[in-house]
């Protein structure tokens, strides 16, 4: 997912494909774990399916509550959205939970 938000991957529809792939395998072990719907709101973001982003990123924070990335991420996507006031308040939980955040956080409190 990294290389095709970056801008990095040749094939931004391959790379997603393959991520959705690990994700399937991941949920083969425990689905129950925030991780896994949290790798699941950031494909689905990639995708502009940010219902369905908000959706497992709101099953992330339910299974993961003090997880600061869960929450970030829920962040990034209320925001491309069109939900700016939702996305400042997990991004200012997520900077409490990590006080040591990196920059890349405060893009979320605009």
């Amino acid at each position: 997912m990294n290389e095709v938000r970056a801008g990095w991957s040749e094939s931004p529809e391959e790379s997603i494909k393959r991520s959705l792939e690990f994700a399937q395998k991941s949920a083969a072990f425990d689905e129950s774990q925030g991780q896994f719907h949290s790798l699941m709101n950031m494909i689905y973001m990639m995708q502009g399916q940010y219902d369905n982003a908000i959706a497992e990123g709101q099953r992330a924070i339910e299974l993961d509550p003090n997880n600061s990335r869960n929450h970030i991420v829920l962040a990034q996507n209320l925001e491309y959205a069109g939900r700016p006031e939702e996305a400042i308040v997990h991004a200012k939980k997520a900077m409490r939970l990590e006080p040591y955040y990196p920059a890349w956080f405060l893009a979320y409190l605009a």
